[in-house]
């Protein structure tokens, strides 16, 4: 069975420190797939108190902070490609609570899409609605 590509989750974050927090305790709770190589912080536009919030983090989170000079979105998102250059990225929001086989599932898709026809595939996708089946889809397209 593949283990799945390198796997890092970017949240993107502008003064909602309480936001956050509370993403990366639900992020702390989520199971970790063997390729998961930690939680980047991404602040932009200013500094408004995420570092703090990121060193306060569970250590296995491995969760580290960077200072985006740039405002928007997209400057962020290209600041992060910059800096983790290979593997899966998992795009958050700073304002998300996980299911705790979320970063599994990202990483089972990943796998299936980069060794066809080995471990899990077929990948069946059940849930409830709103469990973010068609998100985890569009993000391996």
């Amino acid at each position: 069975m593949p283990t799945g590509p390198d796997l890092t989750v970017v949240i993107n974050t502008r003064d909602r420190n309480r936001l956050l927090e509370r993403t990366l305790h639900s992020l702390s709770q989520c199971d970790q797939p063997p390729g998961f190589r930690g939680v980047l912080v991404l602040e932009n536009g200013g500094t408004y108190g995420a570092e703090a919030v990121v060193r306060a983090a569970p250590p296995h989170l491995c969760a580290t902070y960077a200072l985006c000079p740039k405002s928007g979105v997209s400057a962020t998102r290209n600041y992060a490609v910059e800096r983790v250059q290979h593997g899966l990225i998992v795009w958050l929001d700073d304002d998300v609570r996980l299911s705790p086989s979320v970063l599994t599932a990202y990483a089972s898709a990943a796998a299936v899409v980069e060794e066809p026809g080995q471990g899990a595939n077929p990948l069946v996708l059940h849930g409830p609605v709103g469990t973010g089946k068609t998100h985890l889809l569009e993000g391996i397209w």
